[in-house]
């Protein structure tokens, strides 16, 4: 997340609720962007334009996380019971 008020005010608000994700899009830098939060938050931002022409798809059978650009996967985030891991290429 940008540091500016936004972005602070978002921080504080996932650091408070603690998720176990936070999935966003918009339209900025790049394809995705995913950071963990040292409280255990995992957070995925999409680009939503079609600058780079991503998606973002959520399995809600199996708590897999893909991120497409152009038609290519280019992040996978795997939600385990109790771990999570993530590729990108």
């Amino acid at each position: 997340m940008r540091d500016d008020g936004y972005g602070r005010m978002m921080s504080e608000a996932v650091e408070l609720l603690k998720p176990k994700l936070f999935f966003n899009g918009h339209m900025t830098d790049g394809c995705y962007t995913y950071h963990e939060f040292p409280f255990g938050t995992r957070y995925l931002r999409v680009d939503s334009s079609q600058n780079f022409k991503c998606y973002g798809i959520l399995d809600s059978e199996t708590g897999e996380i893909t991120v497409y650009e152009d038609g290519e996967v280019t992040f996978h985030l795997a939600i385990g019971e109790r771990r999570w891991t993530h590729e990108s290429s």
